[in-house]
């Protein structure tokens, strides 16, 4: 197995993106969230074999899936805490913020003394930092809660590094 790419500013990335997270951890008014999304999943009566570990009986054939949907995740490494949103069409800056803000709204009241919003992210294709639509979104929810929001990106090729993916991690296990 090859070894993955490097760019040679990948060791800079990881120690500020070190530097980011020590300083989240040290402010009581920080909020840092893990966001990735995965590959699609089609939806349907399917197993190894027509087994499963739960005793769910299956068909032992892959047939016309039912539907497919993509999961969105949000992860809170200082609690643990997750949360899974999936939407049935190709994941978007919109549904990603959309979630996001669903997810802050559902915790208004917790989060009432953040003032500083640190976004771990992979630099995916609806989530860049050359994606307008995104930068759009943060900057509007930035500007709605009174926040900083920060967007700390993996570098190229070491998303696996990215705190959410325990999450996947556990539900592919699962």
């Amino acid at each position: 197995m090859p070894a993955p790419k490097k760019l040679k500013e990948t060791d800079a990335i990881f120690a500020h993106l070190k530097e980011v997270h020590e300083q989240a951890a040290a402010q009581p008014q920080t909020l840092r969230l893990s966001l990735d999304s995965k590959a699609t999943v089609l939806i349907g009566p399917f197993a190894r074999g027509g087994h499963s570990r739960t005793g769910t009986r299956a068909v032992d054939h892959d047939f016309k899936a039912d539907g497919a949907l993509t999961p969105f995740g949000i992860f809170r490494p200082d609690t643990s805490e997750s949360a899974l949103f999936f939407t049935d069409s190709k994941v978007t800056s919109d549904f990603m913020a959309d979630c996001l803000e669903q997810w802050i709204g559902e915790r208004a009241e917790s989060l009432k003394e953040v003032r500083r919003l640190v976004l771990d992210l992979d630099n995916g294709p609806e989530n860049s930092g050359q994606r307008s639509q995104w930068l759009l979104r943060a900057v509007r929810l930035a500007q709605k809660y009174g926040w900083v929001v920060v967007l700390a990106y993996y570098p190229p090729y070491h998303s696996k590094y990215n705190p959410i993916e325990r999450l996947w991690g556990i539900l592919e296990n699962y």
